[in-house]
């Protein structure tokens, strides 16, 4: 399965990838995806960057494998897609990984947004927690900065 690739780590921490080790790590990824008879990936998103970046050979066999949610967990999952879970609200919201446009930052903060609108409302939420390290985004800022402005519109009490 194709995850975590070198360049896509180095790019979204603003790392050198050009470095000999980095572009030796990054020939010996290729070359394997190159050479596999099917890739997988738990996402499209990350299929169509390994090929627009070169990475993965388009005449290579494809397929999206998305990561297993527990049994369990899957109904809690659908009904908070459709508005139908019988669940108590949240009394937190939390981003876990690394703080990037890649991990999907900009993502949560737009649901929350949603969530706790800045009207004057009160969020459900009690809190908003970021477990993960911060980064530098593509926009040169540093993933505090951007989450602090943000997150100072959010009415969480």
């Amino acid at each position: 399965q194709a995850h975590g690739n070198t360049r896509m780590m180095h790019e979204s921490n603003n790392v050198d990838h050009t470095t000999p080790e980095a572009m030796a790590d990054e020939a010996m990824e290729a070359g394997s995806l190159a050479m596999a008879d099917l890739v997988t990936a738990p996402t499209q998103w990350y299929m169509q960057w390994l090929t627009t970046q070169g990475l993965l050979p388009t005449s290579t066999s494809t397929r999206v494998v998305p990561n297993v949610l527990p049994a369990e967990l899957e109904g809690l999952a659908a009904g908070a897609c459709t508005g139908d879970n019988k669940a108590a609200p949240a009394k937190a919201l939390a981003f876990f990984g690394r703080q990037t446009e890649l991990k999907g930052l900009n993502v949560f903060l737009d649901a929350v947004e949603q969530l706790c609108p800045a009207t004057g409302a009160t969020c459900a939420a009690s809190k908003i927690l970021f477990v993960g390290p911060a980064a530098t985004l593509s926009s040169g800022r540093r993933s505090t900065d951007v989450i602090n402005e943000r997150c100072q519109s959010f009415s969480v009490p």
